[in-house]
């Protein structure tokens, strides 16, 4: 593979591992997520074999140690976001 094909956009990073863009900017924001090439202040590239690397991490596998894993914000607490009433 041309390493020039392996540098995606944004954008492009965002849909490769199932979000939108801008959710990759606010996880680069809390310094969290993929790691990313920051080609200047309004440029960031994301290499597809670290989007693979990451979504890897993330990997659990069913009836493993019991650890379960849900797509939610960073920073959402068990109550999904919600302050205790």
């Amino acid at each position: 593979m041309n390493e020039a094909n392996d540098i995606v956009s944004e954008k492009e990073a965002g849909r490769f591992i199932g979000l939108v863009g801008h959710t990759l900017r606010k996880w680069r924001q809390l310094r969290i997520g993929p790691p990313y090439i920051k080609i200047s202040a309004r440029c960031v590239r994301y290499r597809r074999a670290d989007l693979l690397r990451w979504l890897e991490s993330r990997r659990v596998e069913p009836g493993g140690d019991g650890e379960r894993h849900t797509c939610k914000r960073p920073g959402d607490g068990a109550d999904g976001g919600r302050d205790a009433q």
